[in-house]
């Protein structure tokens, strides 16, 4: 399920950046039209990372150490201590390189946010005629 919304984020994403890099819009959409679909990409996507990141990577870190930040709840604990073997040792290894990994997946939604926030601004800003649409200015805040 989560291909297909994937696949058309990445459909908004392309049509922005090919237009911002061209600059010719998709024939028969208007500026206003086209301000819209960057407007509704920034809100869907920040919905869809609002639930990813409060259901989805939960409910993964259940099955998936790479989804585990280290602050889920009712998950086994890996076992640590003088007694521990050298096999449960390895484990917690791994355990820590997989939270890494959910972190920097993290980091990246964090990542994106910032730039989602400033071709909100920058679009919203374009849509009340504060600002003049310039394709360059657009790339940039794509990128």
């Amino acid at each position: 399920h989560m291909d297909i919304f994937h696949a058309h984020f990445r459909s908004t994403w392309n049509t922005l950046y090919t237009t911002a890099s061209s600059g010719r819009r998709p024939q028969g959409m208007s500026i206003r039209t086209f301000i819209q679909v960057g407007l509704e990409f920034v809100q869907h996507l920040e919905v869809h990372h609002s639930i990813e990141e409060r259901y989805v990577f939960p409910d993964l870190a259940t099955r998936m150490p790479e989804f585990r930040t280290g602050k889920e709840r009712n998950l086994p604990k890996p076992k640590s201590g003088a007694g521990a073997g050298r096999g449960e040792h390895e484990g917690e290894e791994e355990a820590r390189k997989s939270r890494k990994k959910a972190a920097e997946l993290l980091q990246q939604h964090v990542e994106i946010h910032k730039g989602m926030d400033g071709l909100a601004e920058y679009l919203r800003r374009c849509l009340t005629g504060e600002t003049e649409l310039q394709m360059s200015v657009l790339k940039t805040q794509l990128e």
